[in-house]
């Protein structure tokens, strides 16, 4: 079998790396799996990109569109928000590529249009690596209204142009006869997609990003301390997100609050944060104990030691899929203090592998932190989560129900 996934990067940010992670897992296994790409990062030969003229040409209508979205939306929601109205001109050279199967991931910043996606001939698989497809113009549903997006956005909280019932209406004319085989990493994210009035005669399937836990494995602490150089003797507590606390999505505004009280409510002697994914940011917040930027982290292995280094991994998103940055640190042994928001769920059972906290209550968080460092049996904590990763985001395991997907639509 052939197959071809598409997606906008082969290894930068979180779509990419899951779906680079999901065709190497397959080519391991024996199937002929590639990728097609805009921006390529890595030198494998089985990472295709388009041209550089296409990619200058997709960069450019990127630039315009992020122009046009900030003149028009008008949204209180803070995240990401794509048009794909201009696209790369790319549907003749994906319908015209040897396969049998193609796999969509992450396809916006104009690298497909909305009316591409509908002229594509091959049989479709599409992950949902966030909501962008079933919602409007944004890529995660507004925390005020979770579930506007079922109801066309209407009535909306502001006044003038409405970008995402407009964006949801063209996907609702340009898709209306396409059939998708749609996979999403979390429970959450597939409920949310079958809610979808755009999506309600599709097939769904629930499929766990997979990693390599091998590499993402249990590492003795104080020698992942010792090779980066950390102190032996101190607790580290650890959080990473592409920006840093900047990153508004991963609940980098709550992680300060619930750090202030927990500083001002438990005991920190010895304490110290570890924050990995920006370097030192000047409009860090004074926290009352150490804190030591690890700056970006582009590879695996120094990734496992920073996970293994830690005692407890904080994950305040406020809203997610199915966050790598969570199944990799599970897959090290690391337990996790999350919010119970989007497919974090998924992944943290409460006070088995980790601390669940009410939606975005930073003293509840705050606890969940005292609770895993000082009230609990962390080995047994750290074995449950090791075990719950080898079930979960096993690679043979990922392959075989994507295969089962792939013979289901040929």
């Amino acid at each position: 079998m052939k197959v071809f996934h598409i997606c906008y990067s082969d290894g930068r940010f979180g779509a990419g790396i899951a779906a680079m992670r999901i065709v190497k897992a397959q080519r391991n296994c024996g199937i002929d799996a590639k990728i097609f790409v805009v921006q390529k990062y890595t030198d494998y030969p089985y990472v295709h990109r388009v041209s550089k003229f296409k990619e200058f040409y997709i960069k450019f209508c990127n630039e315009i569109s992020t122009f046009i979205l900030k003149k028009l939306n008008k949204s209180t929601n803070p995240v990401m928000h794509s048009l794909s109205l201009f696209g790369g001109k790319l549907c003749r050279q994906i319908n015209n590529i040897d396969s049998d199967i193609l796999h969509l991931h992450f396809i916006n910043s104009e690298m497909l249009s909305i009316k591409d996606i509908a002229k594509i001939k091959k049989p479709v698989v599409w992950t949902f690596h966030d909501s962008w497809a079933f919602c409007g113009a944004e890529h995660y549903q507004n925390g005020m209204d979770d579930e506007a997006y079922i109801k066309d956005y209407m009535p909306h909280p502001y006044k003038g142009f409405n970008i995402n019932r407009w964006m949801l209406q063209r996907k609702k004319r340009y898709w209306k006869n396409s059939r998708f085989y749609i996979v999403a990493p979390s429970q959450w994210e597939t409920a949310c997609a079958q809610k979808s009035n755009l999506f309600c005669n599709n097939n769904f399937s629930t499929v766990p990003n997979c990693l390599d836990t091998n590499t993402f494995k249990p590492i003795d602490k104080q020698i992942a301390r010792e090779i980066l150089n950390l102190e032996k003797d101190k607790t580290y507590i650890l959080f990473g997100a592409f920006g840093g606390i900047s990153n508004t999505i991963k609940g980098g505004n709550l992680l300060i609050e619930a750090l202030k009280i927990f500083s001002e409510r438990y005991d920190k002697t010895d304490v110290e944060l570890l924050v990995f994914g920006a370097s030192r940011q000047p409009d860090f917040p004074a926290l009352n104990m150490p804190v030591h930027f690890l700056g970006k982290i582009s590879d695996e292995t120094t990734m496992s030691l920073i996970y293994n280094s830690a005692n407890v991994m904080l994950v305040p998103s406020k809203m997610d899929n199915l966050p790598q940055t969570a199944t990799e640190s599970v897959s090290c042994g690391i337990p996790i203090v999350c919010f119970n928001v989007g497919g974090l769920t998924d992944i943290v059972e409460h006070k088995k592998t980790g601390y669940i906290a009410n939606r975005f209550d930073t003293a509840e968080f705050a606890e969940g932190i005292n609770w895993i460092l000082n009230e609990t049996d962390c080995e047994l904590l750290s074995k449950r989560a090791r075990e719950k990763a080898l079930i979960d985001y096993d690679e043979i395991k990922c392959v075989k129900s994507y295969s089962k997907i792939y013979e289901n639509i040929k």
